[in-house]
Formats: structure tokens, C-alpha cells, sequence
């Protein structure tokens, strides 16, 4: 989840209704909002993450300048990536990157990029800068990389009638099939007011591996 301003723009659905068919059995991570197509999270392909995969955090680092997670998610989609690494950098305080490195990609995968959320999305005219409003406070979301990715909107929506409908949530989407087998996505999240710095640089991305 991503809060600022006393706003949440990313959110988490919750669970869903706890009478489903095997709710707790055979069709668990079927439903939406229990698997990785609800969360803000990076899908690859069409897959649905591994419920037994373990995910560790390779690094840490928290300083006033700058804080940052890295996490492996590789055994999250088994057979489509060599390595999948997701890093989060709260940067000067201020800004927010989540940037997605894999290498190895099996031929063919698309990556799926997504954040849900209940507030009001604008796509600037090129699709790559998506801003976003509720109760007078704005976030700005800039794709960095790859310069061929987009944003789309749409509802979030499960498959099924049945399943919680999640009525004013929307789900803010970049979704690509890299042209290489390495590829890296970088999206900047940027809260807008008179109390946050407007004239940072954009970030120059390097290598998960390499981040300090």
C-alpha cells in the first residue's frame, strides 16, 4: 500500500468472501482478490504466483537521504524468468520508485504492471504519465522505462459474479512484452503539493543488484 497526504493511492482489497466454493481448498488463488492479478505487484505472462514460493529480501538499506527494499521473487513464476527482482526506494523522503529487473525471460512473456486504487486516474496524452486525485491532494505516476510502455485503466473486476465486485476501484496498468530476455521496469510515484519538493530530477535507474 502507498499512502501520503492522508490519502491511500494504492490499496490492498482485502479477502473476499469466506463462503466461495473451496474458498480454503482447491480454488483459493482462483479469486481475485486473493491472488497477484488484485495486488500491486508484477505479473509475468498470465500466471498466478506460486502460494508456496518464498521471497526473500536480498537487501535493506534505510539512511535520510534515501531508503530501499530489494526482493526476489523469482520462485514467485517458476520456468519464466532466471531471476525477478522488485526493489521499492523511498527517495529524499519524498518520492517513491518501484523498479522490476528480470533477466532470463523466457521468449514470448509479457510483464504486467499494476496498482489498484479507489481515487480519480488522468492519463496525460501519450499514456505514459498518469495523475491521480482525491480530496484535493494529487500523486503523479511516471512510467521511466521502457520508453515503448504505456498506462491503461481499467475496473477492477473479477471473472466472476460471485466474487466481490469491488465497485470504485480501479486498477492503473502498464502490461508489454519486453524484446529481449532482460528487461526493466521503472515507475516513479511523485506526490504534488506545496509542502513537496517540484523540481527533483528524475532518478537514473541502475541495476537492482547494484543498488546501495
Amino acid at each position: 500500500m502507498l499512502e501520503s497526504d492522508g490519502v491511500r493511492w494504492a490499496q490492498d482489497l482485502g479477502s473476499d468472501n469466506y463462503n466461495l466454493p473451496a474458498y480454503f481448498g482447491a480454488k483459493r488463488w482462483t479469486y481475485y482478490r486473493l491472488n497477484n492479478r488484485s495486488h500491486n505487484t508484477l505479473t509475468l505472462g498470465n500466471s498466478l504466483q506460486n502460494s508456496d514460493a518464498i521471497a526473500p529480501i536480498s537487501k535493506f538499506v534505510s539512511t535520510p537521504e534515501r531508503a530501499h527494499a530489494v526482493a526476489d521473487l523469482t520462485d514467485a513464476y517458476p520456468g519464466t524468468a532466471k531471476k525477478i527482482l522488485r526493489g521499492i526506494a523511498l527517495l529524499d523522503r519524498a518520492r517513491v520508485l518501484v523498479q522490476d529487473d528480470v533477466t532470463g525471460l523466457k521468449p514470448g512473456t509479457s510483464l504486467e504492471w499494476r496498482l489498484l486504487t479507489s481515487t480519480k486516474i488522468v492519463l496525460s496524452n501519450d499514456a505514459r504519465v498518469a495523475t491521480i486525485k482525491q480530496d484535493g491532494r494529487t500523486l503523479r505516476v511516471d512510467i521511466l522505462s521502457p520508453p515503448a510502455a504505456k498506462f491503461s485503466v481499467s475496473p477492477a473486476t473479477p471473472p466472476t459474479t460471485a466474487e466481490n465486485q469491488n465497485e470504485g476501484v480501479t486498477a492503473l496498468v502498464t502490461a508489454f512484452k519486453p524484446e529481449t530476455t532482460d528487461a526493466r521496469l521503472g515507475v516513479l510515484l511523485t506526490p504534488v503539493g506545496d509542502h513537496w519538493p517540484s523540481s527533483l530530477p528524475p532518478p537514473a535507474l541502475e541495476p537492482l543488484a547494484e543498488w546501495k
